[in-house]
Order: structure tokens, then C-alpha cells, then sequence
């Protein structure tokens, strides 16, 4: 996976040139790429270059967040995990989800419970805020 330091229009270009099919890809040839098609790679390559930062930015919260983040801090990531999560796509969701219980407890049952009765947001972000609520009443039942 390129670098944001990859992504440069001659960069970009020379992977098109030695990489992409355009007959196959496009159904076109060309000599070399045109200005739009070198854009287009280079905003993919940015946008999967940025998610996978970010996933693996919210993982590393997940696990250090418990142990090295004092109260206020962990209140921050979770207040700007809540926050994002309704506007991300579905994918990233089941690792914010399960991140802010993570981090913020069983008292954030009750955003998990909108979330889950949000129609406006992607079934499976909908399905993992259900699973997460469940798992806190299951803990919490009385034995």
C-alpha cells in the first residue's frame, strides 16, 4: 500500500502506466493516463491510506485506551469515537462500536440503544450497536 508521500501525480501516474490495464479497466487505450484517471487513483490511494490510519489509530485506543489514558482523555476519544460514528461508513463502525464500550463503559448503553434504532444509518452499524447493547444487559442481569 502506497504512503500519503506516494501519492503525487508522477507517482501515481507511473503506477497507472506500468500497473493498469486500460483496455481492460476502461475500455479505452491511451499512451499515457489521462489528468482524470491519475486524480481518481490518487483519491483512492488518499481515502484508503486515511481508513487505515484511522482503524488503526481506534484499535490502538481500544487497547492502550484503559491502561494509559486517565479519565478526561478516555472521555475525549470517546466523546469524538460517538461522535464520528454516525457519519462513517459501516465497515469502521464495528471497530468504533466496541472501541467507545471499551473505553466508556456500560453507561453508554443508551447511545447504543439509538444507534441501534437509527434508521438512517447502515443495518450492519445498526446490527453491531443491538450486539453491543445486548452484551451489557447480558452482563448485567442478575444471576
Amino acid at each position: 500500500m502506497p504512503t500519503l508521500a506516494d501519492v503525487t501525480p508522477e507517482k501515481v501516474r507511473d503506477w497507472a502506466e506500468a500497473y493498469l490495464n486500460p483496455e481492460d479497466v476502461f475500455g479505452v487505450t491511451w499512451t499515457t493516463p489521462p489528468d482524470e484517471v491519475i486524480d481518481s487513483v490518487g483519491r483512492s490511494w488518499v481515502f484508503y491510506i486515511l481508513q487505515g490510519a484511522t482503524e488503526s489509530l481506534v484499535r490502538w485506543f481500544r487497547r492502550v485506551g484503559p491502561d494509559h489514558l486517565d479519565d478526561v482523555e478516555r472521555a475525549r476519544v470517546v466523546n469524538m469515537l460517538k461522535e464520528a460514528t454516525p457519519r462513517l461508513q459501516w465497515r469502521p463502525t464495528i471497530i468504533t462500536i466496541p472501541t467507545i464500550l471499551d473505553l466508556g463503559g456500560p453507561e453508554e448503553k443508551g447511545y447504543f440503544d439509538r444507534l441501534a434504532r437509527d434508521p438512517g444509518l447502515h443495518e450492519k452499524t445498526r446490527a453491531e450497536a443491538e450486539s453491543v447493547s445486548s452484551f451489557i444487559d447480558r452482563q448485567h442481569e442478575p444471576i
